[in-house]
């Protein structure tokens, strides 16, 4: 029991911050540190990317930043591959994903696994200030799953998942 008393209080030593760490300025996004000479700043925020500047830029925007009150440093730095996207383009793929459609609309249901707070439901019921083709979008926080309805002549199942990504 005393070994592992030890063992513990060794861990917790070697990974406690150290004052200068506790000190180094965070991305106002996902508050992973920046780097020192970081030219990923707006205004008063300095970002540890540009993944992280340009959330930030959209939702300053289109008026969202409302969600920086939320949860402090509620983002998710991603990496994003745009090639990856283009088999949601074939049209048998596209609505294959489509709960419903109709002429004019369709909807899809998506699992977001990283759906991990308020902040998170806030922006994803506010996708349709993001792009004007969706017109609704539910979050069912406990499923992890999120219902978008939109236009099909204004935006595509490949813009939908390019923006939730």
């Amino acid at each position: 029991e005393v070994l592992y008393i030890q063992i513990c209080t060794m861990l917790h030593a070697t990974t406690t911050k150290t004052q200068p760490e506790l000190d180094q300025p965070v991305c106002y996004h996902c508050g992973k540190p920046c780097m020192s000479g970081n030219k990923f700043a707006e205004g008063d925020h300095l970002f540890c990317c540009h993944g992280c500047k340009s959330v930030f830029q959209i939702l300053r925007k289109n008026n969202l930043c409302d969600y920086y009150d939320i949860e402090s440093h509620p983002g998710v730095t991603v990496e994003v591959d745009q090639e990856s996207y283009q088999a949601l383009d074939v049209p048998e793929i596209a609505t294959s994903l489509y709960n419903f459609q109709d002429a004019q609309r369709a909807r899809t249901e998506l699992y977001i696994p990283t759906i991990h707070c308020m902040s998170c439901i806030w922006l994803l019921e506010h996708l349709q200030k993001l792009d004007s083709g969706i017109i609704q979008s539910e979050v069912r926080f406990l499923e992890k799953k999120i219902s978008i309805l939109f236009l099909k002549e204004q935006t595509s199942i490949r813009k939908v998942v390019q923006l939730l990504k």
